[in-house]
């Protein structure tokens, strides 16, 4: 009978592709038949059987990728199997830092900053997509499995939320982002009477848009 997949364990692993995986079902044959997997299209690497019960399980460590609903393919002996009732997922990203911690952009000022987590995906990954406060950051650069950069938009304040989308999975908000604080450099006239009413001019930086 061709093999038929009924279920994995775990059903979601990390986009490194560190995560073994264990297949269930039947129709897996013996021990001594060749079975091949594949998860997106990416073979599952070192397949083995578990145990002594007949039909084993299947172990083996899918490649490194983004995306949900990633569908299988399982062949013993050449003979494909039934996946059809399983779908696996990668781990959604996840942003933990930014670096530098006050850089960002105010006018006239671009600031590359860098985005540290998880489960970012195997490089590249051109349609990687970051936020900030739901404001597409520019020129965002997938750099690898954990870390990515962006010219963010201008802006003043803290306590932003950051977001990183890939795969068609968008990390949950982190509200990490703060943008440098305002500072004044000079103000004319630097001297007022005292019964005030006199207006002045304060220049400085990071006052933003």
């Amino acid at each position: 009978d061709a093999p038929t997949l009924t279920a994995i364990e775990p059903a979601t692993v990390p986009s490194a592709g560190t995560q073994e995986i264990t297949l269930h079902g039947a129709g897996f044959g013996s021990f001594n038949n060749t079975v091949n997997a594949t998860v997106g299209g990416l073979a599952c690497t070192g397949i083995a059987r578990v145990g002594a019960a007949i039909p084993a399980p299947i172990v083996c460590t899918p490649g490194a990728n983004v995306g949900r609903d990633i569908p299988l393919t399982l062949e013993v002996e050449g003979i494909p199997g039934d996946t059809s009732q399983v779908l696996m997922a990668y781990a959604r990203p996840a942003v933990s830092l930014i670096t530098p911690a006050t850089g960002a952009r105010t006018v006239g000022n671009l600031t590359v900053v860098t985005f540290t987590g998880l489960n970012f995906g195997p490089a590249p990954q051109p349609g990687i997509n970051v936020t900030v406060d739901g404001v597409q950051c520019a020129e965002a650069l997938h750099i690898n499995d954990t870390s990515v950069s962006c010219v963010p938009p201008a802006g003043t304040g803290a306590g932003y939320n950051v977001t990183v989308a890939v795969g068609g999975q968008t990390s949950y908000p982190a509200a990490i982002f703060r943008y440098e604080s305002p500072r004044v450099t000079s103000a004319v006239p630097s001297l007022s009477a005292w019964a005030g009413g006199i207006t002045i001019t304060v220049d400085g930086v990071n006052f933003g848009a």
